[in-house]
């Protein structure tokens, strides 16, 4: 007698998910992650390990993202915010604890810039 027996893991115990806000408009104010340029053209999301998501916005936009099967753990989170050659004009990299079937919500309020003229 041949006894097969397959399993299956619960995925939700090795991922969790990561909410990311970014507010782009011309002025500058309290609210998290305003941006004072009215040429980014995209925001890129890259989580350690996992492929960067691009997004592509406008003056204006309110930028909200939920990225599902984030695995677990602490994860290096960077928000680079770009112009339309994707030059990044700021950045922002932090690190974001994941847990298991949760979603985590870090706020990007404390970007840098680079690569701007004055």
């Amino acid at each position: 007698m041949l006894l097969l027996v397959l399993s299956c893991e619960d995925e939700q115990d090795k991922y969790g998910a990561l909410h990311i806000e970014i507010n782009v408009i011309q002025d500058q104010g309290a609210a998290a992650a305003k941006i004072a340029s009215s040429d980014i053209a995209k925001v890129t999301i890259t989580i350690s390990g996992m492929d960067p998501i691009n997004i592509d916005v406008s003056s204006g936009t309110n930028v909200s993202r939920t990225i599902e099967d984030v695995p677990i753990g602490e994860q290096i989170v960077t928000v680079d915010l770009k112009n339309s050659s994707n030059t990044i004009y700021y950045t922002q990299t932090q690190a974001v604890e994941v847990e298991a079937g949760k979603t985590a919500s870090p706020i990007f309020n404390d970007f840098t810039p680079k690569n701007l003229s004055i």
